[in-house]
């Protein structure tokens, strides 16, 4: 049985159109770039965190 439930993208799309949310989802951007290349950096040099 499918749900009709909405899919990431679309809840995220349609957030943004709120200029409040889309303010505060511009203002974390630099924390989540910096995650993603620790990440990056992690799988390069098979660090993991166990």
């Amino acid at each position: 049985m499918k749900t009709n439930r909405p899919t990431f993208k679309s809840f995220r799309d349609k957030a943004l159109k709120n200029a409040d949310v889309k303010a505060e989802y511009d203002a974390l951007a630099p924390l989540f770039n910096i995650k993603k290349q620790l990440v990056a950096a992690r799988l390069a040099k098979g660090v993991t965190q166990e």
